[in-house]
């Protein structure tokens, strides 16, 4: 039995981390995490420019808020809303009034590859229609402008790998080389800790200097984003669709 489902991680964001933060090859690219408090947010407050609340269970990047520290105070960002705050105080109570006693994890901002000012992450699919991992593609998830989330559901867009790393200057990256590695990657956790799956997806970011980090794996991931590679998403719906009746 994989330690994943041991923790029942494939619902909860905290029993992610928690699993992972134990693996020696994954550590270094997990984003500081914990769970959410009223006193753990104070001192993250004082710590970090940059913090991402998230609903502990939930997807499609629902729930996501987004504090920034800026001259004038503190931005919290959720959907397409945003609201500046002066003080510590102020954020610390209308979080509360957001949250209440729902469980959410806080994570520390990362400084992500950014188009336009709008963030990029990348998904790695995966399928399992017999024994073995097939890995699908990878795919660039580009947030609507105005949102801090990239998810395809709110209105985030597919870019292709190549479009996303040629967009930043800054990165001497290769699409075929970054496509390799974070494959590998995906492959990696599928078998080490998803295996009781047949579908999983890994959603990872780059961050401004080139770094990897893990954000979260889902055993039901969507595929729409990559629809527009007409015979690969033909291909995707085939193994889906063999999965799903194998149930």
């Amino acid at each position: 039995m994989s330690q994943i489902k041991d923790f029942g991680l494939a619902r909860s964001k905290w029993n992610q981390y928690s699993a992972m933060k134990e693996d020696p090859v994954l550590k270094r690219m997990l984003v500081p995490t914990e769970k959410y408090t009223i006193r753990g947010l104070a001192r993250a407050l004082k710590r970090s420019s940059i913090l991402f609340l998230k609903p502990e269970i939930g997807g499609q990047g629902r729930g996501i808020m987004k504090i920034e520290r800026v001259t004038s105070g503190f931005l919290i960002r959720y959907g397409t809303h945003r609201q500046l705050l002066k003080s510590s105080k102020e954020v610390l109570s209308s979080i509360h009034r957001k949250i209440g006693n729902k469980p959410y994890i806080l994570q520390k901002g990362i400084e992500l590859l950014t188009i336009q000012n709008r963030p990029i992450d990348f998904r790695v699919l995966l399928l399992k229609p017999k024994n073995d991992w097939i890995t699908m593609g990878v795919m660039g998830k580009w947030a609507k402008k105005n949102k801090v989330v990239t998810n395809y559901s709110q209105g985030g867009q597919a870019i292709s790998v190549k479009q996303a790393l040629s967009g930043s200057k800054k990165l001497n990256v290769r699409a075929a080389q970054f496509e390799q590695e974070v494959s590998r990657l995906g492959k990696y956790l599928a078998e080490k800790y998803f295996n009781y799956a047949s579908m999983f997806g890994l959603d990872i970011a780059m961050d401004k200097n080139g770094k990897l980090w893990i954000i979260e794996g889902n055993t039901k991931p969507g595929y729409k984003l990559f629809r527009h590679h007409e015979e690969l998403y033909l291909r995707i719906r085939r193994y889906v669709k063999h999965i799903r009746r194998k149930k």
